[in-house]
């Protein structure tokens, strides 16, 4: 039972990784299309879009593990360090 448990978290957290390297890889392109809303990602797609926070949370609660949200903003961020 370790070993099955174990292994689903390691397909959770690969799968969860192939998403944020896919969002980070395409960040530039996402911005143009999907500029201030919310973007639900899963299987290295864009699955659901909103501008409503509410509303893609509601969307990603359904039992998706390895999904992830992000707000898109092509306005540039300042640092400070």
């Amino acid at each position: 039972m370790a070993i099955s448990c174990n292994q689903n978290i390691n397909n959770i957290l690969h799968e969860y990784n192939l998403n944020l390297k896919w969002l980070q890889k395409n960040y530039n392109k996402l911005k143009q299309n999907y500029d201030k809303q919310w973007v639900l990602i899963e299987k290295q797609k864009i699955t659901f879009n909103s501008s409503s926070y509410k509303e893609i949370i509601a969307v990603k609660t359904n039992g998706k593990e390895t999904a992830i949200i992000e707000y898109i903003d092509a306005a540039p961020v300042a640092m400070f360090f």
